[in-house]
C-alpha cells in the first residue's frame, strides 16, 4: 500500500495549499520524515498524509494542475517506513 507525505517547508508558499493539505497532514513530530530527499536539510523534512491513497493522489493532482507542478513537493513510499521518492 502506498503512503504519501508532503514537504513541510513548501507549505508556506501559498495559503490555499496550506488549507487544503493541513487537514490531512499528520502533525505529530514523532512521525516526521527527516530526510525525505536523502538530504540532511531543513527543507527535506516531510509530514505523512493521514488519509487514504485515493484522497492523497487527488490532492496531488489538484496541486499539480492548479499551481506550478513543483511548487509543493510530495513523496511516496511503499512501506511508509523509508524509501521515500519524489512524486
Amino acid at each position: 500500500m502506498k503512503h504519501y507525505a508532503v514537504n513541510i517547508a513548501d507549505l508556506y508558499k501559498d495559503k490555499a495549499i496550506q488549507i487544503m493539505v493541513w487537514g490531512v497532514m499528520d502533525t505529530n513530530p514523532d512521525h516526521a520524515i527527516m530526510r525525505a530527499e536523502g538530504k540532511e536539510l531543513l527543507d527535506a523534512i516531510a509530514a505523512p498524509l493521514d488519509c487514504d491513497v485515493e484522497r492523497s493522489e487527488a490532492i496531488i493532482e489538484v496541486v499539480r494542475k492548479r499551481w506550478h507542478p513543483r511548487l509543493l513537493r510530495f513523496y511516496v513510499s511503499e512501506s511508509g517506513h523509508g524509501g521515500w521518492k519524489s512524486v
